[in-house]
């Protein structure tokens, strides 16, 4: 499987509030919409790592990292 779906497989899976229309939709902010909370993110920085096989830097990702899939996928780089 591929990165870009096992992220969002897991989003889809951390909250179900989340669909794909909602997930790929550039206009939604996933935190200020409500749709991540602070938890769900440290379950999907946890899920980055165990992807990426390595420990990600905090100082590389602020609030804006998580705005919508792709700021989210930019951090898999």
């Amino acid at each position: 499987m591929k990165n870009k779906e096992k992220i969002i497989k897991f989003l889809l899976n951390t909250s179900n509030k989340l669909t794909r229309k909602i997930l790929v939709d550039e206009k939604k902010n996933l935190i200020n919409d409500g749709y991540l909370d602070s938890f769900d993110i440290i379950k999907l920085v946890a899920e980055i790592e165990k992807i990426k096989n390595k420990k990600i830097n905090a100082s590389l990702f602020n609030k804006d990292s998580f705005n919508n899939l792709s700021t989210i996928l930019n951090l898999l780089k």
